[in-house]
């Protein structure tokens, strides 16, 4: 009897994790909808050593990569939640520093 009432408990437990990812992952979708949110992602991406490596030759690195195995984080989120929206902003990002790039050339010249 208690092995049953375990399972049951168990079972309650499982399906309250999956009806919180699903809202998170909806939140999440949410965000990733607009241009204002992609951007923000980008620069916790960005934030988070994702671009970047992380040895250093000390113990800086152990650091970096802390922080670094937070963005693999908010990507591994994201790309669970919507992973059309991921390339959608890296896309976007993209295309903002090659104009960035340009608008730098033409004040150069």
């Amino acid at each position: 009897m208690s092995d049953l009432i375990d399972r049951s408990k168990q079972e309650e437990k499982e399906k309250e994790v999956e009806k919180r990812k699903k809202r998170d992952d909806a939140d999440l979708r949410w965000v990733l909808s607009a241009p204002q949110g992609r951007r923000f992602c980008v620069r916790l991406l960005a934030k988070g050593r994702l671009y970047k490596g992380s040895f250093t030759g000390s113990s800086q690195t152990f650091f970096f990569e802390g922080i670094r195995d937070f963005g693999l984080w908010i990507l591994e989120i994201i790309m669970s939640a919507d992973p059309k929206a991921f390339f959608q902003m890296h896309n976007e990002y993209k295309s903002e520093l090659m104009s960035k790039e340009k608008d730098d050339d033409r004040r150069k010249h």
